[in-house]
């Protein structure tokens, strides 16, 4: 385990800590590394936590000096990584910007204010764009107003890049993320989250995504992913701390776990796939009147789900014949 960069003046208190894990993204992290230390507010602390690179993350962390705080160790994933981060931060305010999403210049200038001017807000998210490969526009994204309900009902992650944490309210949280869950930590870390306090949208245009073949975003579409999103909505309903209102909320949830959990297989593991849709449907056969229409599942009739089931799985028994 490797420490270093730690900040020369440790008894001078930031007013945020941003934190990068990373895993072999030496090609994409400068740009992020600088659009940090670029910032035009600039009271803040940045680490970057090195999850076991082999492609020369070190020594490009390195030429940035005193101005980031480097810290490595061996292979664990990027919740594990982003919890070390967060044990680490001393700032009143804690943001995870991950290795391959800059932010915009006035980023920390907008959203500190923000979170300053409303002491009952412990996260705060600004509207984001989507950008390629190259780092060109390729869409905005216009975030939802917070209500924590239609994030349980929807299993939505309303929080995206840029958010902001108020990390003063939660000092007794050892851990922000859920290593169990390899594929959405943070979807789970929101829900855990907005059991705590409110959350609140800044209107602004603060922050990137980065849309590339390696993200897991994109690239993952496996059985194990489909099926943390059902784990997911199974268990966070199972805790005994949810209010009487979000407790409704559970047959809505899990419909849009299992119709999540469609999507992602629907090119990799069609029988699957149709299996997890006729679920969505037999659970939920109608979606909440206020889902917006980007979040709506595709028009189906229970009997063409039946029909997309019996399909796959003719055409996965044939597969099976033509190799043995």
């Amino acid at each position: 385990m490797i420490d270093e960069g730690s900040p020369a003046d440790s008894t001078i208190r930031p007013k945020v800590s941003i934190v990068t894990p990373t895993y072999n993204r030496a090609g994409l992290l400068p740009e992020t590394i600088e659009s940090i230390l670029n910032q035009s507010f600039q009271d803040f602390e940045y680490l970057v936590v090195d999850d076991g690179s082999t492609d020369g993350t070190e020594d490009l962390v390195r030429l940035y000096g005193g101005r980031v705080a480097y810290y490595r160790h061996a292979n664990v994933g990027e919740a594990r990584s982003t919890n070390r981060g967060w044990r680490l931060a001393r700032g009143t305010y804690f943001a995870m910007v991950s290795s391959d999403d800059p932010m915009l210049p006035n980023w920390l200038e907008a959203a500190v204010p923000f979170l300053d001017a409303r002491p009952d807000v412990i996260v705060g998210y600004p509207d984001w764009c989507i950008i390629d490969e190259q780092s060109r526009t390729v869409g905005e994204i216009t975030t939802f107003d917070y209500s924590f309900e239609n994030m349980v009902a929807w299993l939505y992650t309303v929080p995206g890049p840029g958010s902001l944490i108020r990390r003063d309210a939660l000092l007794d949280l050892q851990d922000l993320r859920n290593p169990a869950y390899r594929y959405i930590s943070d979807l789970e870390s929101w829900l855990r989250l907005g059991l705590r306090g409110k959350f609140g949208r800044i209107p602004l245009q603060l922050a990137t995504w980065r849309r590339h073949p390696t993200s897991i975003t994109v690239a993952e579409r496996s059985i194990a992913r489909a099926r943390e999103m059902i784990r997911l909505a199974k268990s966070y309903f199972r805790r005994g701390d949810l209010p009487p209102h979000i407790r409704v909320h559970r047959r809505a949830a899990l419909s849009r776990a299992y119709w999540i959990a469609s999507w992602v297989v629907r090119d990799t593991h069609p029988f699957w796939s149709a299996l997890y849709l006729r679920k969505s449907y037999r659970l939920a056969p109608e979606e909440p009147a206020d889902l917006p229409g980007v979040l709506r599942r595709a028009p189906c009739d229970p009997d063409g789900v039946r029909k997309a089931a019996r399909g796959a799985l003719r055409k996965l028994v044939l597969n099976d014949r033509t190799v043995a």
